[in-house]
């Protein structure tokens, strides 16, 4: 892409895309530490090979709610560095745009002048 043209993003849908991914995390978290406080008040009178499995299933469990609650927070994270890397480039975009304009109308200034030179010198007799 050139200077000319506009980072194309769409920073509302962008936003709640961030939100609700860190939303559904934290929904997650709250899940996953009600079905604990369940499970230990469940079993806390239960011994045994089923408290054994039961145990072992719950952990499980656990890992993978905090493993998908942490790629949706890590999902959230990357849309927002993509964010601000696409501001950024945007922002450069508009400067580099600002400073050719400048050189162009620089350019434009010494031309002029030079024509006007040329001029007054085809005027002396």
């Amino acid at each position: 892409m050139t200077i000319w043209h506009d980072v194309h993003l769409d920073a509302v849908t962008a936003g709640r895309a961030i939100d609700a991914l860190r939303a559904v995390a934290d929904h997650l978290d709250v899940l996953t530490d009600t079905r604990v406080r369940l499970a230990g008040t469940a079993t806390a009178d239960w011994v045994g090979e089923q408290r054994d499995r039961f145990d072992t299933d719950l952990a499980s469990l656990v890992d993978a709610s905090l493993a998908v609650a942490a790629r949706l927070r890590d999902g959230a994270a990357t849309i927002e560095s993509d964010l601000r890397v696409a501001h950024a480039e945007q922002r450069r975009r508009l400067e580099a745009r600002e400073a050719a304009r400048a050189e162009a109308r620089l350019e434009a200034m010494r031309r002029a002048e030079q024509r006007a030179q040329h001029d007054a010198g085809d005027e002396r007799p």
